[in-house]
């Protein structure tokens, strides 16, 4: 299940208006979440404008993993759905092959269970403190990227903009240390679409550090 919680400025994005009637996918947030089998990916998405081209920002609630779509066509649901899941499985599959863990976890129902999810998704009007500032943070980087550099030309240059986002650390409140999305969300691919446990993910988190610690020492 895949919620998608909304600023005001990716509602307006989301929305269009069709003879005088404004059409939108974004509901007001219900009282109680749905249950489900699938685990519920909460995400905040906000809208910007660079360059005459809109930007979405979609950055995940528990691990702060977040992935900038760039040009992305306006009120296109099933544009920014598609879009959404390639560049998800995209990053963390890359990240899990660069730093050597691909070859330790079977992936084998992490697709179905991705494709399952996909087809359950809300939008709702809401939003978080918390990971609204981090969300600022990140749309100032990207910002003054974009300024030097220019938006990412192709789904190539995106990932690696992800890649670079996401490996900054992060600090939540009531944590003592500091995350790396990267880490995070990779370890929670592991948890909830790998069938691995809680024990196994904090043996695949222990590899995952001594992998990082080896390669950072050839750099």
């Amino acid at each position: 299940m895949l919620i998608f919680n909304c600023t005001e400025a990716a509602s307006k994005f989301f929305s269009r208006v069709h003879k005088g009637k404004k059409i939108t996918p974004v509901e007001a947030p219900p009282e109680n979440e749905p249950t489900d089998d699938l685990p519920s990916e909460q995400w905040l998405v906000h809208a910007v404008t660079l360059q005459r081209k809109h930007v979405l920002f979609v950055l995940h609630f528990e691990t702060r993993y977040c992935m900038v779509l760039s040009a992305p066509d306006k009120a296109d649901l099933q544009g920014f759905i598609h879009k959404f899941m390639r560049r998800w499985i995209d990053g963390v599959m890359q990240h899990a092959a660069r730093t050597g863990v691909l070859e330790q976890i079977d992936f084998t129902s992490t697709f179905e269970r991705l494709q399952a999810g996909e087809s359950q998704y809300h939008f709702y009007r809401r939003g978080d403190r918390s990971v609204q500032g981090h969300l600022n943070e990140i749309v100032w980087m990207f910002t003054g990227q974009t300024m030097e550099m220019g938006l990412p030309a192709d789904e190539i240059a995106a990932n690696q903009c992800d890649r670079w986002l996401n490996g900054m650390l992060k600090g939540l409140k009531g944590q003592k240390d500091y995350i790396v999305p990267n880490e995070e969300m990779l370890m929670h691919w592991f948890k909830h679409y790998c069938g691995v446990s809680d024990t196994d993910v904090a043996s695949a988190r222990g590899r995952y550090k001594a992998l990082m610690r080896e390669s950072a020492a050839f750099e």
